[in-house]
């Protein structure tokens, strides 16, 4: 089973501590969005920084790497939980090397089925990546694909974060029903990163020029963020009822007073 999957699944979860007890360290410093670090053609020290920050995960993109390249830059990260973002050009066997190593595969939409169906990835966790404005018979046919669709990635490419970009995270989350992280390439503030963590995003995939000390202000201020709030159920008494006709006529048939019979 993917690391990556069981994170995602288990950020979005509110614990409650029973009475009379308190939470263990490691538990109340969960942070409520993950950070996935872009390590790709980093050397062996940026990668061990990168790990001590104790980020969720690294990804590698596959995206002009020779198939040697490629391994060796997953031998770099050993021991951290790896994705591998592949281009739609690389084939199955080319990954063949790196299989045993990758926690997670990032594919879009235009990859071949030889490797999104490959028997030799089905213990990697699937990232599928979506345009922002795909529409939404697409966005819901993702629930429906096989081998299953573990999470989404898309690209919140701004200089400034909008509304409308907020609104479009909130639509893919809804309509997929899945994790969703966003790849951004920006420095967010507590206000952005509180606005996209309520629209639905789970993780946060920074670029690959994102410096050690950018990351841990991330990490930092993902930290400081209030817990996310609960969702109220409806009160039943704002719930409008029906009438029960057959309830009014049964109660009216009772006051009825029968007639005298002479």
């Amino acid at each position: 089973m993917s690391k990556l999957v069981d994170k995602l699944s288990d950020v979005s979860k509110t614990t409650v501590p029973a009475m009379g007890f308190r939470k263990a360290e490691a538990e109340e410093k969960k942070l409520s969005l993950l950070v996935l670090a872009n390590v790709t053609g980093s050397n062996e020290d940026e990668v061990r920084e990168v790990a001590a920050l104790g980020v969720s995960a690294v990804v590698i993109d596959a995206e002009g790497l020779s198939e040697g390249a490629l391994n060796r830059m997953v031998k770099k990260c050993s021991g951290l939980v790896t994705g591998l973002l592949v281009d739609k050009g690389r084939t199955p066997a080319e990954l063949k090397a790196s299989v045993s190593e990758i926690d997670f595969i990032i594919l879009e939409t235009g990859a071949p089925v030889s490797l999104y169906g490959n028997k030799e990835l089905e213990k990697a966790g699937r990232v599928v990546k979506l345009d922002m404005e795909t529409e939404a018979s697409r966005l819901r046919s993702v629930n429906g694909l096989q081998p299953s669709v573990d999470a989404v990635l898309i690209e919140v490419a701004a200089s400034s974060l909008k509304l409308e970009d907020i609104m479009s995270c909130r639509r893919i989350a809804d309509h997929t029903g899945q994790p969703v992280i966003a790849a951004v390439n920006k420095p967010l503030s507590g206000e952005e990163l509180m606005s996209l963590r309520e629209a639905g995003i789970r993780g946060l995939l920074l670029p690959v020029e994102t410096s050690v000390s950018d990351m841990k202000a991330l990490i930092d201020a993902i930290g400081a963020l209030p817990k996310p709030a609960k969702k109220q159920e409806k009160e039943r008494g704002s719930v409008s009822l029906l009438p029960h006709l057959a309830s009014s006529t049964a109660k009216k048939d009772e006051e009825v007073e029968p007639e005298d019979d002479d």
